[in-house]
């Protein structure tokens, strides 16, 4: 499979059916204030056995490293950090993103207070 983006982790279903491939999105690091995206972290989601391309869904703004996979297998929970910049025009929002697996799309994107 051809991947998009920059694929920073892994992960694998418990039945192994899909493969999920993690990127943060483009950016740089700030230093002291994290990360700041420029781009919303996305998750690539591969068959596990042929590896083909099953959809790509955009996330929040960076990535929080605990990503977190129902038991089932069919849904994707991930805190996007956002960035507190300078000023309002430089923030990004902090938020919890919910992927439904099998259709491949966001199912809520609950915005965190900071």
């Amino acid at each position: 499979a051809t991947l998009e983006g920059r694929p920073a982790s892994l992960l694998r279903t418990a039945d192994g059916q899909r493969l999920l491939v993690l990127d943060r999105g483009e950016g740089r690091d700030a230093g002291d204030k994290g990360f700041q995206a420029k781009t919303r972290a996305a998750v690539t989601i591969l068959d596990g056995r042929t590896l083909a391309v099953r959809g790509r869904v955009e996330l929040g703004w960076g990535l929080a490293p605990t990503p977190m996979l129902s038991d089932a297998g069919d849904r994707l929970s991930v805190v996007g950090v956002g960035f507190t910049g300078r000023n309002a025009a430089e923030n990004l929002p902090r938020e919890v993103v919910t992927v439904d697996l099998n259709a491949a799309k966001v199912l809520s994107r609950i915005e965190l207070p900071r």
